[in-house]
């Protein structure tokens, strides 16, 4: 061979090298931006919790472990749990992930026999690593010391939906709720030592929340009663104090003296469109003494949503009609809505509100883990959580302002209505045991997965709802497929049945003596590619 014909084909085996460069750097553009906007829309989905209100993974080759993966990294997606995971990964890696899980609930009582309902919800994330100091013209080559990532995912939410039979609402009446924390993470991971790489991540949190139901006790029906007609419906100028022993009453004393519940117990509420937007933190570590042995140390930062607003309805008019219509308190008071109400119930007892909620925060998180190959296709992971539900989720602040219906606001005393929603939710502690391997002499593409995890309960009897149920238990099974440069991955998640028993009940006299129970089956489909 000539040296020009050996130049030229140096020149041509360049040209293919740089036509080969460009197409992957297309191929990165489109898998990017297919990632970057499908994740929204699935993750924007209403989330259902499985420990508690946090998903077990929110990727299936850790959910095949039922969680356990902080000191493994496999997944773009793995910095949900510790962002210094992902110094593991090649230099370019995309996943995406959805999953579909299914609640089976029961709610008892005197009204409700065995209530059975059904909530099926549907949540996705993705993500992307990259290693900003690899050259751009060689996808294959090696790789740095520092991984960049991006992911879009769901760590906290929850919902649910059912008719409950009250004794305003015998027919029964639709109580919902849906909830996420919806986090796009930016993060870097630095290998420090060869032994140990460190990662930090930023949450940029996007909090969405809507329900319907009843109102539940509180303190509202505060206003001071007045005679505003005459028996003939006559205006009285200016109305007159209704006193009892020397002193104006209030509706609440009325409702009180006729032992009724007050107009707020039986009302229902629609909340909708509430958005808030916060920031939080995630700090990583992982450590691997032994080549077969990695750590994994993880700390989220409370995720800070400093109020959240939207638009609320009320609607009094079951419970209004229910206390019109009680012997006692027309004894009391003649004409009780003709007389003592400004515009007489002319106007119906519904009203519009803005609504606002305070510090609905999500809640902190502090994990440790390891990871140990005993071969080479065979991998045992167990992973530590402590979740300070406690600090997230306590008593939050709820005001509705500007109330467009005077009567209401005359029971209620102003256009506005404060309450707080009682969650009163303890911490808890999780474990997650997994194991996966290979069987080479079945199939090197083949990895299959098993695990189990546990977490304690962390919400009191004593505001449980015909919606929440929590489980405990949960057992998953898992399958991989590995083809070139493609990952296909599936799992399945099942949460063993927990009851819950209320006598008394601070969300609602409609919850005493109940019992409320609940199961879960996840299913969560992966799938990631490599460069």
């Amino acid at each position: 061979m000539s040296a020009g014909a050996s130049r030229g084909g140096g020149r041509q085996g360049q040209r293919r090298r740089e036509v080969r460069a460009a197409r992957e750097r297309a191929r990165l553009r489109r898998g990017v931006l297919a990632v970057l906007v499908a994740a929204p829309v699935l993750a924007a989905s209403p989330a259902a919790g499985t420990n508690a209100a946090a998903p077990l993974a929110v990727h299936a080759k850790a959910a095949g472990r039922a969680g356990a993966q902080l000191a493994v990294g496999e997944s773009a997606l793995s910095v949900s749990s510790n962002p210094a995971s992902i110094i593991e990964l090649p230099r370019l890696r995309l996943d995406g992930s959805l999953g579909w899980l299914i609640t089976r609930s029961r709610f008892q009582n005197d009204l409700n026999d065995r209530l059975s309902t059904s909530f099926d919800t549907v949540t996705g994330a993705g993500g992307v690593v990259w290693d900003p100091a690899s050259d751009p013209d060689d996808p294959w080559g090696p790789g740095s010391e520092v991984r960049l990532g991006f992911a879009i995912f769901v760590p906290v939410g929850g919902g649910g939906s059912s008719e409950l039979k009250t004794p305003v609402f015998p027919e029964g009446e639709t109580e919902a709720s849906t909830f996420f924390f919806l986090t796009a993470m930016p993060s870097i991971a630095v290998r420090v030592h060869p032994k140990l790489a460190i990662g930090f991540g930023l949450n940029l949190i996007w909090l969405r929340l809507e329900t319907e139901g009843l109102v539940g006790s509180n303190d509202n029906s505060g206003g001071l009663v007045f005679r505003y007609f005459t028996p003939e419906g006559q205006p009285i100028q200016p109305p007159e104090p209704v006193l009892v022993e020397g002193q104006q009453v209030t509706w609440q004393e009325v409702f009180d003296l006729a032992d009724t519940e007050d107009a707020n117990e039986s009302s229902r509420i629609e909340v909708t469109d509430v958005n808030g937007f916060g920031i939080g933190a995630h700090v990583g570590l992982v450590w691997r003494p032994l080549p077969e042995l990695s750590f994994g140390l993880s700390y989220r930062t409370p995720g800070f949503v400093p109020k959240a607003s939207g638009r609320a309805r009320l609607d009094a008019s079951r419970a209004i009609e229910a206390l019109r219509a009680d012997p006692q308190l027309q004894a009391i008071l003649q004409g009780l809505l003709e007389a003592h109400l400004p515009n007489r119930g002319a106007r119906g007892f519904r009203a519009r509100y803005d609504f606002e909620i305070e510090r609905f925060d999500m809640p902190a998180v502090l994990a440790g883990g390891l990871a140990w190959r005993p071969s080479a296709d065979w991998l045992i992971a167990l992973d530590l959580r402590y979740i300070f539900w406690s600090d997230a989720f306590g008593e939050e602040e709820v005001t509705l302002r500007n109330g467009t219906n005077d009567d209401i606001n005359e029971i209620n005393g102003s256009d506005r209505l404060r309450d707080k929603k009682l969650l009163r939710w303890d911490d808890q502690f999780t474990v997650a045991l997994g194991t996966a391997w290979r069987i080479p002499q079945l199939s090197e593409e083949l990895v299959f997965r098993l695990g189990y995890n546990y977490g304690n309960n962390p919400q009191p009897a004593s505001t449980f709802t015909a919606n929440t149920g929590i489980l405990e238990h949960h057992l998953s099974v898992g399958l991989g497929w590995m083809h070139g440069a493609w990952d296909f991955d599936l799992a399945y998640v099942y949460g063993f049945p927990n009851e819950i028993r209320v006598r008394r009940s601070d969300a609602g006299r409609a919850y005493d003596d109940s019992a409320a129970s609940a199961e879960q089956h996840f299913l969560h489909f992966g799938i990631g590619y490599q460069f």
